[in-house]
């Protein structure tokens, strides 16, 4: 609730926001994709595309989620091996 809340409480709440794609914890990133999502804002993919390279297989899937709900998981797959891509 609360990243949702930051993402709706202006520029600086949302930049705050899309820096937590940065945190150590997966949980939290995860749900920083899962936010960026809801919100929709085209400003939010640099951190989405972040995440779709993270270190962690749910972080990409959630950002690859996020990535459809803004409508942009075509473009990601395209020219992709999806397989290869996420299966790390």
């Amino acid at each position: 609730v609360y990243l949702r809340v930051l993402g709706k409480s202006g520029p600086d709440g949302f930049r705050d926001l899309c820096a937590q794609a940065k945190n150590p914890m997966t949980k939290k990133r995860c749900q920083v994709a899962r936010c960026l999502g809801r919100l929709g804002r085209k400003d939010g993919l640099d951190a989405l595309f972040l995440l779709l390279d993270d270190e962690d297989p749910e972080a990409r899937r959630t950002a690859l989620r996020a990535l459809g709900r803004v409508g942009l998981a075509a473009v990601v797959f395209e020219g992709t091996d999806d397989t290869a891509y996420f299966g790390r």
